[in-house]
């Protein structure tokens, strides 16, 4: 639940999806950024701690920190990295990384 700013009375919030800023990153290899997930209106605002999980699909290229959103270039080539809520792993974003050569 959030309060809505107009009438200060208590709203329902449903979840649907986060949305990660950067959408999409291009980074080198040993690079670290930081992703933040937020939550579409009426739930709007960045994720607090612990209520998301990241994950990277290709781990041999960039990494991410599960709490922090920290992603880090290991290798040469793309990844996405999945953020998902932990009270409903069916909510989930993601951004797209691009990987180079230093």
């Amino acid at each position: 639940m959030t309060a809505n700013a107009d009438t200060a009375h208590p709203v329902d919030c449903i979840l649907i999806g986060w949305t990660v800023q950067p959408a999409s990153i291009s980074m080198l290899v040993g690079d670290v950024v930081q992703l933040i997930a937020v939550a579409p209106p009426p739930c709007g605002g960045a994720s607090q701690l612990p209520k998301v999980r990241w994950t990277s699909s290709n781990r041999a290229v960039a990494s991410v920190d599960s709490l922090r959103g920290t992603v880090r270039g290991l290798a040469v080539g793309q990844a996405t990295i999945i953020v998902s809520d932990v009270n409903d792993p069916n909510v989930k974003g993601a951004a797209a990384v691009q990987v180079n050569a230093r």
